[in-house]
């Protein structure tokens, strides 16, 4: 990695051990011959000339070998610029892949330093911004890069507007059960503790205000790593471990629903 105004920032080296993926240079010999290439790198050096640097990436596993190198991957950049107001830093996500599936796929997102956890805000703040991979320009990346740094301001006014709403106990429940239906849409949060859900990881924050308790419920639900207790068909009692979630489109998924349930009481 390299330093760029104290932000470390990823190299080459990087993308090659941690998400080769990004750096192919060809798409998936099954393609179309109609399908128009764009490699990711080049986005990424795009996104760089516009002062946005990579600082973290992932890419999926895959379920077919013949994906292997192709299969999608995600990159969040981060502005030196852009110090962090009230502990929260703006950033950008990029998703894309190789395999004809998917077109450049650019949102806002946010860091909250207290719990290093990051989340990619909801629709109703500001859609995906889409780049295909025809006819790919820099004035493409610059567009949609532009608008979502129109949407910061909007969803750091929101953040605000979170901390000031209070949630009575009946709200974190109800709150809690339809962010459990998120992560395990096909079971019935009454069949198990999903209050577990809501569980407190740092004393910080034992506060109900909406964007404490909207943290809480994002960390769990995506970090994992607590038990769920579930009851059978019996009644009886089980504990599973919860994994994280790692495929992207499940997180982003995850995320961004979740922004949206917690905006709706901003609104309501």
């Amino acid at each position: 990695m390299k330093t760029i105004e104290n932000l470390k920032v990823l190299e080459t080296s990087d993308f090659e051990r941690y998400a080769p993926s990004v750096l192919k240079q060809e798409p998936l010999g099954t393609v179309s011959k109609k399908y128009s290439f764009a490699n990711t790198i080049e986005v990424v050096n795009d996104l760089e000339k516009l002062n946005w640097y990579p600082i973290e990436v992932k890419q999926n596993s895959i379920i077919k070998e013949a994906y292997r190198g192709y299969q999608k991957h995600m990159i969040k950049f981060r502005n030196p610029e852009l110090q962090a107001i009230n502990g929260l830093w703006p950033e950008i996500y990029l998703i894309n892949s190789h395999d004809a599936k998917n077109s450049f796929q650019l949102m806002a997102g946010i860091y909250r330093l207290v719990c290093s956890n990051g989340m990619v805000v909801g629709d109703s703040v500001l859609p995906t911004m889409r780049i295909r991979h025809m006819n790919y320009d820099f004035s493409e990346s610059s567009k949609a890069v532009g608008e979502i740094a129109k949407a910061f301001p909007w969803m750091l006014e929101l953040i605000e507007k979170m901390k000031q709403i209070t949630l009575d106990a009946s709200q974190m429940e109800t709150l809690t059960e339809k962010a459990f239906k998120l992560r395990w849409p096909d079971e019935n949060p009454l069949n198990s503790d999903f209050i577990s859900l809501s569980k407190v990881n740092r004393p910080t924050d034992y506060r109900n205000s909406l964007w404490n308790f909207f943290n809480i419920l994002q960390e769990n639900i995506i970090k994992g790593k607590w038990y769920k207790e579930k009851y059978d068909e019996r009644n009886r009692r089980t504990y599973s471990k919860v994994r994280p979630v790692t495929a992207i489109t499940q997180t982003v998924k995850i995320n961004r629903d979740l922004w949206d349930l917690a905006q709706n009481y901003i609104l309501n």
